[in-house]
């Protein structure tokens, strides 16, 4: 999953007048991706860089957002039809996750997603499909809870980067 945030550093920077954002992580150790070490600072290049190899949004999300955790408030124009899906990790662990507007965190989605070269969102259908190395085709419906994936076309012997 995506590395915990702990803070945010937002300082002037020394060679020009703008602003510099940097995040304060709990980073995976390069030795084994599976542990923790000790908070790291991160900029936002590095953070999409190393932990999020590629997003895919199903809408634009609507202007007006208001958090989940605001129980007991409606606001009807805060709803969004929007889903983000995310193909995150670290060298070779990767995982899907979504996240929708009002979310605080990412939802991890079943399995390990190494293997996953591309994923895209048809509207028509309103699914999200991903595609393996191995030609495994899968169709995902984030308007289920939880979630439901099924596989359109199975694995074939052939390598899709070829």
């Amino acid at each position: 999953t995506l590395p915990s945030v702990i803070s945010s550093i937002r300082y002037k920077s020394k060679s020009s007048s703008s602003m510099v954002m940097e995040y304060v992580c709990d980073c995976y150790d390069e030795m084994d991706p599976y542990v923790s070490t000790v908070p790291s600072v991160v900029s936002p290049e590095e953070l999409s860089e190393y932990f999020i190899k590629k997003l895919v949004l199903s809408s634009a999300p609507s202007p007006i957002l208001l958090p989940s955790s605001l129980a007991g408030i409606h606001n009807p124009e805060s709803e969004s039809d929007c889903a983000v899906m995310a193909l995150q990790g670290y060298e070779d662990s990767w995982q899907l996750a979504f996240c929708k507007p009002g979310d605080t965190s990412w939802t991890s989605l079943d399995g390990n997603a190494t293997g996953l070269q591309d994923m895209i969102y048809f509207s028509k259908d309103k699914l999200f499909y991903t595609l393996c190395i191995s030609g495994r085709l899968k169709a995902w419906d984030l308007r289920r809870n939880p979630p439901k994936s099924s596989t359109v076309m199975k694995s074939s012997n052939i390598d899709i980067r070829q």
